[in-house]
């Protein structure tokens, strides 16, 4: 992994997962999101179940890769010695929707933030929202049902507004 990845900060953790940004060594300085899972972390009594719900997740990220608008896999290592599992996929840079929603919590009387100083035009909403639409229509057709589908799991591209489902 090492040879391949140079991990960065940390962007969540989960029960038995932290999440770091990270950077390709080849090519250079690529920007990827890094889902580590440590298996010594899991009870004995829930190992098979997280096991499954792992197997599960890489099938779903395998199955909509090519759909702009959703999460996608890079690559997915192991490390058997440290009882290690990576999941290399798409580094998002920019904001989720829960962050958007708090800010205009914030800013009742103002459209949202998309860059420093300015505001999103209602335009720029409507792509947000045909965006996710498109995602879930390619969920649907390939019958998958997103079970964590919050705001949170929503992030919106900083480059152009663009909204992607993780």
């Amino acid at each position: 992994f090492s040879e391949m990845y140079k991990m960065g900060e940390s962007l969540g953790a989960g029960a038995f997962s932290i999440v770091f940004k990270a950077q390709t060594l080849q090519p250079a300085g690529k920007a990827v999101a890094v889902k580590e899972i440590n298996f010594d972390a899991i009870p004995d009594g829930r190992y098979n179940q997280y096991c499954e719900l792992m197997e599960e997740e890489l099938g779903i990220l395998e199955q909509v890769k090519g759909s702009p608008k959703l999460l996608q896999l890079h690559n997915v290592l192991a490390d058997l010695d440290e009882k290690r599992l990576y999941i290399v996929t798409e580094y998002i840079e920019g904001y989720n929707m829960a962050d958007l929603m708090d800010w205009l919590q914030d800013h009742p009387k103002r459209s949202a933030p998309f860059e420093d100083g300015c505001w999103i035009p209602s335009r720029v909403i409507g792509r947000i929202a045909r965006d996710l639409l498109v995602a879930l229509k390619d969920l649907y057709q390939k019958k998958i049902i997103h079970f964590d589908l919050k705001p949170e799991n929503i992030m919106i591209r900083a480059e152009n507004g663009e909204a992607v489902i993780i």
